[in-house]
């Protein structure tokens, strides 16, 4: 049997990238996949993919910056699939440039996305998960949330907010059966 046969989660940035792989690897494992992305081709492109295997997944075409749509898709995905058992927060952007060159506006995209995104979506399954008294979170940040990296200051500092999140979340919902752990790879293709 399946490890996550009648599970459900839910992976931002499932267009491609990490995310991506990460909603083939659930979907092969048997969980019900909730694919988030702003890129209505690349989730295609997954569900097609998870459907080949047999899997099977819902898109939902939306920017991880809205909160008021994470919160009716957790709430819908409630109500249709029964239970939200895992999230994985893998929507991120990068812009290049150091603190003298990159623009506010960058700036703030990159915050907007990697951290508030993350933030968002927490939010949106955590009743769901609290109520369950169980759930799991877990986010991606960065080695470089560890180490730093030149002309990339936004992403390094935006995945570093991403990790004391997460450490955040941990402590605060152990209690309560959720648990909530941070990724933190190294480059990938």
């Amino acid at each position: 049997m399946p490890r996550l046969e009648h599970r459900t989660a839910i992976i931002t940035g499932a267009a491609s990238g990490i995310g991506r792989a990460t909603a083939l690897l659930f979907a092969a494992e048997g969980a019900r996949v909730a694919l988030v992305d702003t890129n209505a081709a690349g989730l295609d492109e997954t569900a097609a993919a998870i459907a080949a295997g047999g899997g099977s997944s819902h898109t939902l075409v939306q920017d991880v910056t809205d909160g008021a749509a994470a919160m009716r898709a957790a709430a819908e995905l409630k109500q249709t699939w029964g239970t939200l058992d895992a999230l994985v927060t893998s929507a991120a952007v990068s812009v290049d440039g150091n603190v003298g060159t990159v623009s506010e506006e960058d700036w703030d995209r990159v915050f907007a996305v990697n951290v508030k995104g993350t933030f968002l979506w927490c939010k949106a399954v955590l009743p769901h998960m609290v109520q369950a008294r169980r759930g799991s979170i877990v986010t991606i940040a960065s080695q470089l949330a560890f180490c730093g990296g030149r002309d990339n200051a936004a992403y390094v500092t935006s995945k570093n907010a991403v990790l004391g999140l997460t450490r955040a979340l941990a402590l605060d919902y152990a209690d309560q059966g959720v648990r909530a752990n941070v990724l933190v790879p190294g480059a990938i293709e």
